[in-house]
């Protein structure tokens, strides 16, 4: 899909080869979606239940780039939430893995200052006790 986004469906009018229908974008997933947005459809678009879609409610809607323009069907409709909760990423994942290096880093670092410092007190008693 080139884009994914929670809207409410404002306007829907006929022209040649099916819909279009206007958005207001409550929130961006992905893709080139500004606040309001139109997206084609070559038929009415429904919901799970084959009834039309429901002016001002909350919609996901999954749509591919034709050209300059939005194509769906009804099936790239989904629940708003659902796409959501698939969409959103764990956040943070890299500077995780940056501190959990620099912490290793840093044992490691300590080990084997450690293991150099006994191995000198090792050699120093060996000396003396001659």
């Amino acid at each position: 899909m080139d884009a994914a986004f929670v809207g409410r469906v404002t306007e829907e009018r006929a022209v040649r080869d099916g819909l279009v229908y206007r958005f207001v974008v409550d929130q961006n997933v992905k893709g080139p979606v500004g606040r309001e947005v139109e997206v084609r459809s070559a038929g009415r678009l429904v919901d799970a239940t084959d009834r039309p879609i429901v002016h001002d409610e909350a919609l996901g809607v999954l749509a591919n780039l034709r050209g300059a323009e939005l194509v769906t069907t009804s099936c790239l409709l989904s629940d708003p939430g659902t796409l959501l909760a698939t969409s959103d990423e764990p956040r943070g994942n890299a500077i995780k893995i940056v501190v959990g290096l620099v912490i290793l880093a840093a044992a490691v670092a300590y080990s084997i200052r450690r293991l150099r410092h006994r191995q000198a007190e090792l050699a120093a008693r060996g000396r003396l006790d001659r």
